[in-house]
């Protein structure tokens, strides 16, 4: 069987089986007097001749209609799958990447004979047996700071440190910290022990970086600053358990302008105005995102109507008065005739397809899984999830006809009515730019997909919609 027989066997036609004597009985009934004048009747009816490439043309109809489906089916799929896994790949790369970033929680340095142990130019951590006590090596840790007047080297290197959870290797030679404190100083810990000279700026004037960090037990602690090396050192990622879960969160208000594309036969295009409230949580690089959001968006609303008005069909001329006048010369009366037009009325029938413009506001409710990138005052993300609609508002006015004396018969809709919730995946990739302290700038293009057609069930003929917009806001980092 081809692919021809098989579009055609698809379209599950109803099988017909004629009764066994039925030409037997048509035979019958057109030798009838009355069939053969039916039959005779028939040459009066106009013949119909069919093109000459009828049958071509349905030929290449068939032959088209397979791989036309099929082409359609793989786009409509192909499209979503391709989206997820893209962001798919991209949750697990950089989560990979990240992973293999040292987090210093609960993590110190290994000692052997009260100095750092460096293993072929690196450090090794082990798994962790025991906690490390700030406060009873808080006068051991404190002795190695070096008065910033002095400015002389500490030849001690810090003491008791301990084995941690689990297994890291540095790739790195050097490893610089620096713990500051009110006077500005700075102790360095690098693999010839603890050494203390200039502040940390005039010591490594490049970039460094600043993670707030809170521990107790050590008198004016404030931050850690983790720098850089000429090796291209990875950046240490510090975790503060005293912080507040608050400062995971965020908040932020975004506007969308957005496209909406549907398809019935030709392709029609929509407006639609999102205003949305956004929360998230985040982890290292990983985050969940959810909010609502207000959309407002417009639609044409196609109506037949049938209705009857009031009007001339004809006119008559009505005679109103005769004046005689009688001619004494030719002895004769002469008539003449006062007439006026006069219309006739009559109520007549109209069918016309009438517009209207409906108004529709939605409740949206996205969840979504997305991944971050920090780079300086930039972050690069992307985001895919599903979103919950509600339709909260419609305004659907029903056409009126313009006119004296109409009277409306009969108002059939003719454009499908919206569903009350529905279903979209949504996927958004963009950027944001810290402009000042936890203020950022955010502006994401985005995709959506319904997963079932916001109008009713019963016009199916309408297909599942897609829009393009683009996102921007505010973020408030807590």
């Amino acid at each position: 069987m081809n692919d021809k027989e098989k579009h055609i066997n698809n379209w599950n036609l109803p099988e017909h089986q004629p009764k066994s004597g039925l030409w037997e009985d048509i035979e019958k009934e057109l030798d009838k007097p009355a069939a053969v004048g039916f039959v005779n009747s028939l040459s009066a009816l106009p013949l119909h001749k069919p093109a000459s490439d009828l049958w071509n043309n349905i030929e290449n109809q068939l032959d088209k209609a397979p791989a036309e489906g099929y082409a359609n089916i793989l786009f409509k799929s192909a499209v979503p799958v391709i989206l997820f896994l893209l962001t798919g790949f991209f949750i697990y790369y950089f989560s990979f990447i990240s992973n293999k970033k040292l987090l210093l929680n609960k993590r110190n340095y290994q000692t052997e004979n009260n100095s750092l142990k460096p293993e072929n130019n690196s450090l090794i951590l082990k798994d962790k047996t025991s906690e490390f006590n700030f406060e009873e090596n808080n006068d051991i840790i404190e002795k190695e700071f070096v008065n910033e007047k002095n400015n002389t080297e500490a030849d001690h290197p810090i003491k008791d440190f301990i084995k941690t959870e689990q297994t890291a290797e540095l790739d790195q030679n050097i490893v610089h910290s620096s713990v500051l404190q009110d006077n500005r100083n700075s102790a360095v810990i690098n693999n010839k022990g603890l050494q203390s000279s200039l502040p940390f700026r005039m010591l490594y004037p490049k970039e460094i970086r600043k993670i707030d960090l809170t521990v107790s037990g050590i008198k004016n602690y404030k931050f850690i600053e983790v720098r850089s090396s000429d090796f291209n050192l990875q950046p240490l990622h510090f975790e503060d358990k005293n912080n507040s879960i608050l400062k995971k969160f965020y908040a932020g208000l975004h506007y969308t302008p957005e496209y909406i594309y549907r398809k019935n036969g030709d392709v029609e295009v929509q407006r639609a105005n999102n205003f949305g409230l956004s929360f998230g949580y985040k982890f290292p690089n990983v985050f969940i995102e959810s909010g609502l959001e207000l959309s407002f968006t417009e639609d044409n609303g196609i109506y037949a109507v049938n209705y009857l008005q009031n009007e001339v069909i004809n006119t008559y001329i009505k005679v109103d008065s005769i004046l005689y006048e009688f001619d004494t010369i030719n002895e004769t009366l002469d008539k003449e005739y006062i007439t006026s037009d006069v219309d006739v009325y009559d109520s007549v029938e109209y069918a016309e397809d009438m517009q209207t413009v409906n108004r529709y506001s939605y409740l949206r409710i996205p969840l979504l899984l997305g991944y971050k990138y920090d780079y300086h005052k930039v972050s690069l993300f992307i985001k895919a999830g599903a979103e919950f609609s509600i339709l909260i508002h419609g305004h659907e006015p029903v056409p009126t006809v313009n006119g004296k004396e109409i009277r409306i018969i009969n108002v059939d809709r003719l454009s499908p009515g919206r569903v009350s919730t529905s279903w979209q995946m949504i996927i958004r990739a963009g950027f944001a730019v810290k402009v000042y302290k936890s203020l950022s700038l955010t502006l994401e293009p985005q995709y959506r997909y319904y997963l079932n057609s916001y109008y009713s069930q019963q016009m199916n003929n309408y297909k599942k919609p897609y829009s393009i917009g683009i996102r921007a806001g505010v973020l408030i980092n807590f």
